[in-house]
């Protein structure tokens, strides 16, 4: 059982790493599903499009460092909660509409499936977050830094 929050760590980065190169590599259909969101105005996709792509990047590397993964993994509490709140706001929007949040190859369709599948990455993240917020089998904070150095 002691290697299950290893194993999350390394699903959860794979799937930001995974999204991330993804919409870098289909860069011009992401932005225009992001310019399809109607929770802000379309002339921002430009700009919010780089900047979470970076972020999953960011968040996808920073889980795999020991050093980093805490703050990773509140990161990627913060990036699905707010995928979320896209897609639940796109689907009442627009019902059926795209959404790339995670996989801009297949660009499915806003369902009760997807969002389901995003609020189960967001409790794994969750998971993931909880044991090193308050250090793994009840170390100390200062004990659980020492022992990731």
């Amino acid at each position: 059982m002691r290697f299950i929050p290893g194993v999350s760590v390394l699903f959860l980065a794979g799937i930001f790493l995974y999204s991330g190169i993804d919409k870098a590599t289909h860069y011009e259909g992401f932005v225009n599903t992001m310019a399809s969101y109607s929770i802000f105005p379309s002339s921002w996709a430009g700009f919010l499009s780089p900047v979470w792509i970076l972020t999953e990047l960011w968040v996808g590397v920073c889980l795999l460092w020991p050093r980093w993964r805490t703050r990773a993994a509140l990161a990627s509490v913060f990036v699905l909660s707010v995928s979320t709140l896209l897609l639940v706001s796109s689907r009442s929007a627009l019902p059926g509409s795209l959404c790339g949040c995670w996989f801009t190859i297949t660009l499915p369709k806003s369902s009760t499936l997807f969002l389901t599948q995003t609020l189960i990455l967001l409790g794994l993240a969750l998971s993931v977050w909880q044991p090193f917020r308050k250090g793994f089998r009840g170390l100390s904070r200062v004990e659980m830094q020492s022992r990731q150095s």
